[in-house]
């Protein structure tokens, strides 16, 4: 597990000010923007990030995901707001998360 405190800080920042997240995942090439509402440790010891993609590589779905932040390169807070109460489907306390430092409520 990879500490990263500019990245968490910026997370807890994106997150606290609902600002949008662009960042490259997995070393593709293409951008991703989410909407990120819950930055924690997973069960399997990894930073990760919960949130709703907006737009991605061609074919990914706009949907939840949870990422692996040692995966995450690029990662830039956007100045656009989103609005959380449009994800309904969002739940405290992600279950995937063994510990949360910052989330969305």
């Amino acid at each position: 597990m990879k500490s990263n405190t500019a990245l968490h800080l910026n997370l807890h920042h994106a997150i606290s000010q609902q600002l949008l997240v662009a960042f490259r995942y997995n070393d593709q090439d293409d951008w991703r923007v989410v909407e990120p509402f819950c930055l924690g440790l997973t069960r399997a010891n990894n930073w990760g990030l919960r949130a709703f993609q907006r737009s991605g590589p061609v074919g990914s779905k706009t949907s939840w995901k949870l990422f692996n932040l040692d995966k995450a390169q690029d990662l830039r807070v956007l100045s656009q707001q989103f609005s959380a109460e449009v994800r309904e489907q969002y739940r405290v306390g992600d279950k995937q998360m063994q510990t949360i430092f910052r989330q969305l409520y």
